[in-house]
């Protein structure tokens, strides 16, 4: 949420870039890829529901995930796109 000029904010992003640059070495797969992707997009500047797809895929990939969460977001994903198709299926009608 920074702008231009405001040296404590973009000392804060020098720091926590290196950090989850450093720390995306030493931890699970799922967590590098999750600290990596958040270095190349910031959460306030995405789709949530973008974001929660791209969450999905990357909390599949993790060991201790709970299954019915995950069968939960996964159709709740999966009926949000269906519904975007039939809307734009009436709207080209």
């Amino acid at each position: 949420m920074m702008v231009r000029g405001e040296d404590i904010l973009e000392d804060a992003l020098t720091f926590t870039t290196i950090h989850l640059d450093s720390i995306a070495n030493q931890v699970s797969h799922s967590h590098a890829v999750q600290a990596k992707h958040s270095l190349r997009q910031a959460l306030h500047k995405n789709l949530p529901r973008l974001e929660a797809r791209n969450y999905i895929s990357t909390y599949e990939e993790d060991p201790s995930h709970d299954e019915n969460l995950l069968m939960l977001a996964k159709l709740d994903s999966n009926m949000l796109q269906r519904l975007h198709r039939n809307e734009f299926g009436n709207l080209c009608k």
